[in-house]
């Protein structure tokens, strides 16, 4: 993932209304446990190739780990918190928090 983040820099775009709820799809491309936190890093990939990250909760619903895995497909809402470039990949990146995830993805 990391070296296909890296080519997305030119054409990677935000994502979404920033400070109002949207609703997003795309592939998962990268699924990290946080063990400290009991979450998952999610970034998710949409069709124009912009990037998506937000962490989920585990302890709101522990089978996340399955349905958020690398190379699923997800529908979900989530509040925009922030458009930034990343420091890592020097990508444009939409942040999301208060993510709800589409009941037929479960």
């Amino acid at each position: 993932w990391t070296s296909r983040e890296r080519s997305l820099r030119t054409v990677s775009e935000y994502e979404g209304e920033l400070k109002k709820r949207n609703h997003f799809e795309g592939e998962i491309v990268m699924s990290r446990y946080m063990n400290r936190s009991n979450s998952m890093l999610v970034a998710v990939l949409t069709k124009n190739d912009n990037i998506i990250k937000f962490f989920y909760d585990l302890y709101r619903d522990n089978t996340a780990k399955e349905f958020l895995a690398q190379g699923s497909y997800l529908r979900f809402s989530a509040y925009v918190k922030s458009h930034e470039v990343s420091d890592y990949s020097k990508c444009k990146e939409t942040f999301c928090n208060r993510v709800t995830l589409s009941k037929e993805d479960k």
